[in-house]
């Protein structure tokens, strides 16, 4: 019994620990940041963000997935340990 309840104890620090999927972190309001910006440029920054976004998301995948695969194999959270935890 004991055992029981310890590995559930040291699973749920593990998943507490790991990083999350780019979905399931919330955006940030940008309210009032582009009103002194022509709507061209907007749309402009809006496709480049979009580009740097796509990046983004791969890099945070594959720090869920490492975490995913670590947690699974040895208990670890692998992306907080070598700083590749991004959001």
């Amino acid at each position: 019994m004991r055992l029981k309840n310890a590995a559930l104890v040291v699973s749920l620090f593990a998943t507490i620990a790991c990083t999350p999927r780019p979905e399931s972190i919330a955006p940030v309001s940008m309210t009032g940041a582009f009103n002194a910006v022509s709507c061209r440029n907007a749309s402009s920054q809006l496709a480049t963000e979009r580009q740097k976004l796509v990046g983004l998301e791969k890099q945070q995948n594959s720090a869920a997935t490492a975490d995913a695969v670590g947690v699974f194999l040895v208990l670890v959270s692998y992306s907080p340990l070598v700083g590749q935890y991004l959001a």
